[in-house]
């Protein structure tokens, strides 16, 4: 993602664009990215079948992951009942007052499924970016 973003704020731009990236969240990262795409700022147009579509929808699914990611960082894990054959249990902080439970077990098949979902998403923005790579124009000086 910051390789897209630091392409198409052009090379001149390199260090500046690089000190805002490290100083920036996922989720901007992922809204800049979308911005710059959409606006044509240094890709053109890609002439494919519903590409507008299937950019914003893998869009979405950056942020999806970006939203369980930060859950699996900010959640409480009870550990306690490992001992007698049972997952870890993530508990999320941020329930709310009445809300039910948001508790998670982490059994190797939640866990599997999990990772066949980030490689799937992995697999889909690398198609994105290769994309991009292609559809990428640069900066002319006139």
């Amino acid at each position: 993602m910051d390789e897209m973003i630091l392409m198409s704020m052009g090379h001149e731009n390199w260090t500046l664009t690089q000190s805002e990236l490290a100083e920036s969240t996922n989720h901007k990262k992922v809204c800049r990215l979308e911005t710059l795409v959409m606006e044509r700022h240094g890709f053109r147009a890609i002439i494919a079948d519903d590409w507008d579509e299937y950019f914003a929808a893998v869009i979405q699914e950056l942020h999806t992951e970006r939203r369980r990611r930060n859950s699996l960082l900010h959640s409480q894990y009870l550990f306690d009942f490992l001992a007698i054959g049972h997952p870890v249990l993530k508990s999320d902080p941020k329930k709310q007052h009445g809300s039910p439970d948001r508790n998670q077990d982490l059994s190797q098949d939640y866990c599997a499924q999990v990772l066949r979902e980030i490689y799937e998403l992995a697999n889909r923005f690398g198609g994105v970016c290769m994309q991009l790579r292609m559809a990428f124009v640069g900066h002319q000086k006139s």
